[in-house]
């Protein structure tokens, strides 16, 4: 038996079919920003805001945002699946444009279930989503009482910690968190320079 939430999938995947009409501009180096209005008349804004990762200065986490007329309290669930189905529209296209590395994206909870670390159906139906549309990233996923973050690494990534100290000061506790792309076997670069036709 079909659940309200599969219902709540079916309709959000026809959005997609629908999203509105919304253009990517980058006005900064380390900014894409998005706007748009509802056919109710409000006003939407996607914005991605780069900042230099806290573990991999070569790198940036970029921030994804969005919000209706200057909230992020989306209400209206048939609009705001529209809505949503825009932003990752959005998020398709700024990962084919910027290729990042990192990004993380933050839903804040309805006023109903503010404080309270219950998964909204909301959050529920944006995590489905984000696994389906968004791939080549691993996921992390994390809720709390105000709202839900999605952490995203780029899978050809990995991490490598090592632990170095200072000689003579018994200081060795001291840990430095260095991530590299994974190196490409020459069969993948061989693919990359010479397609199949």
């Amino acid at each position: 038996m079909r659940t309200l939430e599969d219902l709540q999938l079916d309709f959000m995947l026809e959005s997609f079919d629908k999203p509105y009409a919304a253009k990517l501009k980058k006005p900064y180096n380390n900014e894409y920003r998005s706007e748009f209005t509802t056919d109710s008349g409000d006003k939407v804004s996607v914005i991605f805001d780069g900042h230099e990762h806290i573990d991999d200065h070569d790198n940036m986490n970029w921030e994804i945002s969005f919000s209706r007329n200057g909230s992020q309290d989306l209400t209206g669930e048939g609009d705001a699946m529209r809505i949503f189905a825009t932003v990752i529209k959005l998020m398709r296209e700024f990962i084919k444009k910027e290729k990042p590395v990192y990004m993380n994206f933050t839903a804040v909870k309805d006023n109903k279930n503010a404080k309270t670390n219950k998964l909204q159906s909301r959050e529920r139906l944006y995590n489905r989503l984000i696994k389906r549309y968004i791939t080549g990233y691993k996921v992390e996923f994390e809720t709390g009482s105000m709202g839900s973050t999605w952490d995203f690494v780029r899978e050809n990534v990995q991490e490598m910690t090592t632990t170095s100290g200072v000689a003579g000061t018994g200081d060795d506790t001291d840990t430095v968190i260095v991530r590299r792309r994974k190196k490409k076997s020459t069969v993948q670069i061989a693919r990359r320079l010479f397609p199949k036709k």
